[in-house]
């Protein structure tokens, strides 16, 4: 007799034209640009439960302009400090990279 692991759930049959691995910032844009030309997408998760905690430090113009194409961008700025300067520091306290958002000649800051 075979003794089911509780956190293993029974297969469910989908038909889908596209199937993404993972619901990570790559895996939903993804999933976003497929479902609004038409295609038929799921989303596969491994975790259970969404992270309630950011694992980011910045979101650059290109990823701006990125949520602007699948209409995104809105919902995200609110939660953004536009022009914010990044400084990389070693555990023994010198900077080995300074980012300085110094143009938006792409239409949205280089560093958010």
């Amino acid at each position: 007799m075979a003794i089911q692991h509780p956190d293993i759930q029974p297969a469910v049959n989908h038909s889908v034209q596209v199937a993404i691995a993972g619901a990570g910032p790559v895996g939903l844009m993804m999933a976003n640009y497929l479902g609004q030309m038409g295609i038929d997408v799921l989303v596969v998760e491994k975790l259970d439960k969404l992270i309630d905690y950011p694992r980011a430090i910045g979101i650059d113009d290109e990823a701006l302009r990125t949520m602007q194409s699948v209409g995104l961008v809105d919902n995200v700025l609110p939660h953004t400090t536009p022009w914010h300067a990044m400084r990389f520091l070693t555990p023994k306290g010198r900077c080995f990279a300074d980012i300085q958002p110094m143009t938006d000649e792409f239409g949205w800051p280089r560093r958010n």
